[in-house]
C-alpha cells in the first residue's frame, strides 16, 4: 500500500517498567503464536508497538473480536469443545464483539474477578465481610455477559451477594433493607450496577419515592460500570452521584466508585480514588500502556493515547489488546491510567443516542424556556399598542439580524460563526417566503424537534418554515450530553444560544428549549427527529404510546455522494467537507472524480485536500477545544490497511494528517467488483465524514454506492434537503 503520513512517528517511551518476568512474557508471546496458527488471518491486524529497549509486543485491535473467533482453538475445535462466549453490550447498530473461553480461560477469568475485586477492596478500605448488592442480573438472566460471570464468581468465592433485580422491580434494592429483608440491620454494603440500573433506580426515587431515603448501613460504597451502552443516555457524574447519596438515610460514609472491563478482557480496573475521577488500578494480573495515535509507538505518562492492556489472564485468547479508549498512565508503573473518553470514530455515527423502548431516563423532565421576550401565550403576538392578537401572518426576519442578535462569546465565535453565516445563504426568497405567508398551513399547531446531536443548526430551518407558516411555538429537544463526545456540551450550548437569538428577532418566545431528549407526554401536532434510522424507528414508537400521538417524520440515516468536475478546486471541497466538523448528514462522504483524470492527478488533488482540510479542522478545534480529535480515524485506517492487505491491493494510496484527524483514501487501483465483494463497500461511507474523504470514479465506483444520494451539501432554507422542501417535512394533514 502506498501510505504517507505528514506526521512522523516519535520513538517509544524508554522509562516504561512493564513489571512482568521474562518467563511470562515468553507464555504469553507463545500463546500468540497458537491464536494465528488457529486464526492466521489476524496476523496481519497486529500492531508491533516496542515497549521498552529490543522488545516489542503484538496489540491486537480490539475490534478484532467482532471481526474474528480471537482464541486458541481452531474452527473444528471450536465445533467439539465445551466453551463460555461472551458478547460485548454493544450498541444499537453494532456487531457485537465475542469472546470465547474454553475450561482454561473460563477457571483464569474467575481467578482474576475475584484477585481484582479483593485486591480494590483492600485498597479503598471495604471489609471482605460487606455485603454486596448486585444490580446486574444472575447469569441465568445474562448468559453471555461477562460482567454477571464476574459477580457470580464473586458469590463462588464465599462473598455475600444479593441481586436485586431492578429490570423488573425498580424498588427491588429498598425491599433488601426493610425489616425483613435479607439486610436489615447492616451498617455498611456495596451497591454494584451498570449507569442503566443505577438510573432505573433514581427514576424510580424520583417518581415515586421522591425525599425518602431506603439504604440505613451507613457506610456505602458505589460502583458504577458502564456496559449495556445504548440502552440509556448519557448522565453527568455529579447528578448520578447526587441521586445516589438521596437514596441514603443516614449517610456516614460514601464512596463512588468505579469498575472499568470489557468482554475482551478478563481482568478489570477499580477506581484509584475513593471518590471517582476518572483514574483507575489495574488488578494484578493486568497491565496498561498507551500508544500513541500513531499506533507505532508508547506515550508518555500524563500523555493521552489509546489505552492498550497486558491481560496475563486472557488464557485461551490474545493478550495484548489495543482498545479504542482514550487515557493516559497517571505514572510510569504500568499499573494506574486515566480514562478520558472513546475515540472519536468508536462512537456511532449520526445523531443517535440508540435509546431502546424499554430504557428511557432523565434525572430530571423539566424544561427550560430560553431568554427573550415574554408573552402569556406562546401563540400570541405582540401589536405596536401591546394588544394580543391570534397568530397573523409572520416575515421572515434577514439572516444579518440573526447574527447580531447572536452575541459574541455564546459559543459561536470564529469558525462556528462562518459556518453558521455560510449555511444563511440564499435565505432570502420573497417570492417563496409570500408562499408559506399565504398558506399558513400550520396555523396554531405545536411542532416538536428532536435535535441533532452532531449539528447545531439542522432545527434552524425547519423553526423558520414553521415560523412562517403559523405554527403557535416549537418545543426543541436538546440532544443529550455525551460523555465519549467532548463536543456535545458545546453543541447543546450552541443549540440554546441561537434559538434565544431566533426569538430575539420575533420578538416572541416561538421557540422552547428543553433539557431532556425527548417529550414524556408528546401533545404536539408534529414531532420532528433527527436521527439515524433506529433513532427515528424508536421515538416514533415511543410517541405512539404517549398521550396526544403526534404524527411522527424523522430524517434518518443519509450518506451523501458528491461528484466532482474537472476544475473542482480541491481546498473548496475541503471547506464544504470540514464545516461543521465534517459531522452534518449532508458531508461528502464519496468524492466521484472525473474519468479523464490520471492517477497523478488524483494523488495531487488528495494531498491538496488532506493539506486544505487539516488546516481547517485544526482551526477548528481551538474554540471547540476537542482534545480528541487527533486520535480520529486511527482505528478506521488500521482496518482498512489490514483489509487492503489481506486482499492484495498493494496500489491504493492513502494521504493522512494525524495531528489533525484527516484521512483521504484514494481508491485507484481496486476493481470495483473486488470491492463490492469486501467489507469495505459498507464500511467506507460508514467512516466517511469528520476528515475521512474516500475517492473513486465512476469506473471505480462499487454499484452499492452508485446508488448513493448525490445531494447538495450546502443547500439554503429553500432547496430540497434529502429530496424534500422543508414545507414538505413539515407537512400536517
Amino acid at each position: 500500500m502506498n501510505y504517507e503520513s505528514m506526521n512522523t512517528p516519535e520513538m517509544a517511551n524508554p522509562t516504561l517498567d512493564i513489571a512482568l518476568s521474562s518467563a511470562g512474557l515468553a507464555a504469553l508471546l507463545d500463546q500468540c503464536q497458537r491464536v494465528i496458527a488457529a486464526k492466521p488471518d489476524i496476523a496481519r491486524w497486529l500492531r508491533h508497538i516496542p515497549v521498552a529497549s529490543g522488545l516489542s509486543l503484538p496489540f491486537l485491535p480490539i475490534r478484532c473480536f467482532r471481526l474474528f473467533n480471537v482464541s486458541v482453538f481452531s474452527d473444528d475445535e471450536l465445533r467439539t469443545t465445551e466453551k463460555q462466549v461472551f458478547l460485548s453490550s454493544g450498541s444499537t447498530n453494532e456487531t457485537r464483539a465475542k469472546h470465547i473461553l474454553g475450561a482454561s480461560g473460563w477457571a483464569s477469568y474467575a481467578r482474576s474477578s475475584v484477585d481484582g475485586y479483593l485486591d480494590a477492596a483492600r485498597r479503598l478500605g471495604i471489609p471482605e465481610s460487606t455485603p454486596i448488592v448486585s444490580l446486574v442480573p444472575n447469569r441465568s438472566r445474562w448468559p453471555d455477559s461477562s460482567l454477571a460471570a464476574m459477580v457470580s464468581f464473586w458469590q463462588d468465592h464465599g462473598l455475600e451477594v444479593h441481586y436485586a433485580d431492578v429490570e423488573s422491580d425498580p424498588s427491588a434494592p429498598a425491599k433488601l433493607f426493610e425489616n425483613s429483608g435479607p439486610l436489615a440491620g447492616r451498617n455498611s454494603c456495596v451497591i454494584f450496577g451498570t449507569t442503566l440500573h443505577h438510573l432505573t433506580v433514581a427514576q424510580w426515587h424520583d417518581s415515586q419515592n421522591a425525599g425518602k431515603g431506603f439504604i440505613p448501613a451507613g457506610d456505602v460504597w458505589f460502583f458504577d460500570t458502564g456496559g449495556t451502552k445504548g440502552r440509556t443516555v448519557s448522565t453527568s457524574q455529579g447528578a448520578i452521584h447526587s441521586a445516589m447519596k438521596s437514596w441514603l438515610t443516614e449517610p456516614r460514609f460514601v464512596s463512588y466508585l468505579s469498575e472499568y472491563g470489557m468482554c475482551e478482557l478478563s481482568s478489570q480496573a477499580y477506581s484509584l480514588q475513593s471518590v471517582h475521577d476518572g483514574s483507575f488500578r489495574c488488578a494484578p494480573s493486568l497491565r496498561v500502556l498507551t500508544a500513541r495515535s500513531d499506533l507505532q509507538s508508547v506515550a508518555n505518562p500524563q500523555e493521552k493515547g489509546f489505552l492498550a492492556f497486558i491481560d496475563a489472564a486472557n488464557t485461551d485468547s490474545w493478550p495484548f489488546i489495543l482498545t479504542e479508549d482514550i487515557g493516559e498512565q497517571t505514572d510510569g508503573t504500568a499499573m494506574n491510567f486515566k480514562l478520558h473518553g472513546r475515540a472519536p470514530d468508536a462512537t456511532v455515527k449520526g445523531c443517535s443516542l440508540n435509546v431502546r423502548s424499554n430504557f428511557r431516563f432523565d434525572l430530571s423532565d423539566n424544561s427550560r424556556a430560553v431568554r427573550g421576550p415574554r408573552s402569556d401565550s406562546a401563540a400570541s403576538v405582540k401589536t405596536s399598542d401591546g394588544a394580543k392578537n391570534k397568530p397573523k401572518k409572520r416575515g421572515l426576519f434577514g439572516p444579518e439580524l440573526l447574527l447580531e442578535k447572536l452575541a459574541h462569546g455564546e459559543h459561536w465565535d470564529g469558525p462556528a460563526r462562518e459556518d453558521l453565516a455560510a449555511s444563511l445563504s440564499g435565505w432570502n426568497n420573497p417570492a417563496a417566503e409570500k408562499e408559506i405567508l399565504d398558506d399558513q398551513k400550520l396555523l396554531g399547531k405545536t411542532i416538536a424537534v428532536i435535535a441533532s446531536a452532531n449539528v447545531p443548526v439542522t432545527w434552524l430551518f425547519p423553526a423558520a418554515v414553521a415560523w412562517m407558516s403559523g405554527a403557535a411555538a416549537m418545543h426543541l429537544y436538546l440532544p443529550s450530553v455525551r460523555q465519549e463526545d467532548p463536543l456535545s456540551s458545546l453543541i447543546r450550548s450552541q443549540i440554546a444560544s441561537l434559538a434565544d437569538a431566533f426569538n430575539r428577532c420575533t420578538d416572541l418566545n416561538f421557540i422552547n428549549i428543553h433539557d431532556n431528549r425527548m417529550p414524556s407526554v408528546c401533545d404536539s401536532d408534529l414531532l420532528l427527529v433527527f436521527g439515524n434510522d433506529t433513532t427515528v424507528r424508536t421515538i416514533g414508537e415511543l410517541a405512539s404510546k404517549t398521550k396526544g400521538a403526534a404524527k411522527v417524520t424523522g430524517l434518518g440515516h443519509f450518506q451523501n455522494t458528491i461528484r466532482i468536475a474537472a476544475d473542482t478546486d480541491a481546498a473548496d471541497l475541503a471547506q464544504t467537507a470540514c464545516r461543521w466538523f465534517g459531522r452534518g448528514c449532508l458531508t461528502p462522504l464519496i468524492a466521484v472524480v472525473p474519468e479523464t483524470w490520471t492517477a497523478a492527478q488524483r494523488v495531487d488533488f488528495a494531498e491538496k485536500w488532506v493539506k486544505q482540510a487539516a488546516s481547517l479542522m485544526a482551526d477548528k478545534l481551538k474554540p471547540a477545544a476537542n482534545p480528541y480529535q487527533g486520535f480520529s480515524h486511527r482505528h478506521n485506517l488500521a482496518e482498512f490497511e489490514s483489509v487492503c492487505a489481506a486482499a492484495g491491493w498493494t496500489n491504493v494510496s492513502v494521504r493522512s494528517d494525524t495531528e489533525a484527524g484527516v484521512v483521504c483514501v484514494n481508491l485507484h487501483g481496486i476493481p470495483a467488483s473486488e470491492l463490492e465483494n469486501s467489507e469495505l463497500s459498507r464500511k467506507l461511507p460508514e467512516w466517511g465524514g469528520c476528515g475521512w474523504l474516500t475517492i473513486t470514479s465512476e469506473s471505480d465506483i462499487c454499484s452499492s454506492w452508485a446508488t448513493l444520494p448525490c445531494e447538495n451539501p450546502t443547500p439554503a432554507l429553500w432547496d430540497p434537503h434529502q429530496g424534500k422542501l422543508w414545507t414538505e417535512w413539515l407537512s400536517y394533514p
